[in-house]
């Protein structure tokens, strides 16, 4: 209990001082909200631009986490869900169209302003997606599992 409370206090703190994502840095990680197609007429008016304190105060909410290395049961595995940094994160609406899309800073995490509404989150290489109700004024963490990679010999 302590160990999570800590790791969303750091993450709240983390995302807090995140400079809002830019334009060039958007279109380098995929296609943004305007190139997915249509999408609900809400999802419309997200703007990218704003920082998390911005966005939260404007009556859109966050969804924020970390993307991290499943494990093994073994204490030998050396993984211990460490970050993983440039990995492709979507979010898309309940129907699968996607709304919008992040890359992983060099700490694995990442944050999107979205509408009030609900999501599904996932990594590229994620096996499911996470579901999540975001309120206006809301952030909402979570924490994404990739699966591991089978090592060849």
């Amino acid at each position: 209990m302590a160990t999570t409370l800590v790791a969303a206090s750091w993450l709240a703190l983390l995302v807090a001082l995140l400079p809002a994502p830019t334009a060039a840095a958007d279109s380098e990680s995929g296609p943004t909200l305007g190139d997915t197609g249509p999408a609900p007429a809400a999802a419309t008016s997200v703007t990218p631009s704003l920082t998390p304190a911005q966005a939260l105060s404007s009556g859109y909410g966050v969804v924020a986490g970390l993307v991290v290395n499943e494990c093994g049961v073994s204490p030998l595995t050396g993984c211990q869900g460490q970050a993983v940094p440039g990995v492709e994160v979507l979010i898309r609406v309940p129907s699968g169209e996607l709304i919008t899309n992040r890359r992983t800073a060099d700490d694995g995490a990442f944050w999107a302003p979205v509408p009030p509404g609900s999501y599904l989150v996932e990594g590229v290489r994620s096996v499911s997606s996470i579901p999540v109700d975001v309120r206006a004024g809301e952030m909402v963490e979570v924490e994404v599992v990739l699966p591991r990679l089978s090592q060849q010999p």
